[in-house]
């Protein structure tokens, strides 16, 4: 469910560009108002990015580091699957 909040507030930094702004400006204080965990708040708050392309980058390759764990041939597989935004495919203006 965490995923759903981490992307909410991907998709709202998108939409609202003074919401956007301010979370360039300082992650940690902005995000605490989607009611994050400790340990996504974090990793939101510990974001240094110049837009919010490269924050959603950021913030999905560390979703995708938590969503992965160790099997047995020291290769990487996924918890689960969550749908998480894709840089690549929002289109900044």
């Amino acid at each position: 469910m965490i995923d759903y909040t981490l992307n909410k507030l991907i998709g709202t930094a998108i939409t609202d560009q003074k919401f956007g702004a301010l979370l360039l400006s300082n992650p940690g204080a902005t995000a605490r108002h989607f009611g994050l965990a400790a340990e996504e708040l974090e990793a939101v708050a510990s974001i240094r990015a110049s837009t919010i392309s490269e924050f959603a980058q950021q913030l999905d390759e560390w979703m995708m580091q938590r969503h992965h764990r160790r099997n047995g041939r020291g290769g990487l597989r996924p918890l689960y699957t969550t749908p998480v935004y894709s840089p690549a495919l929002v289109a900044m203006g």
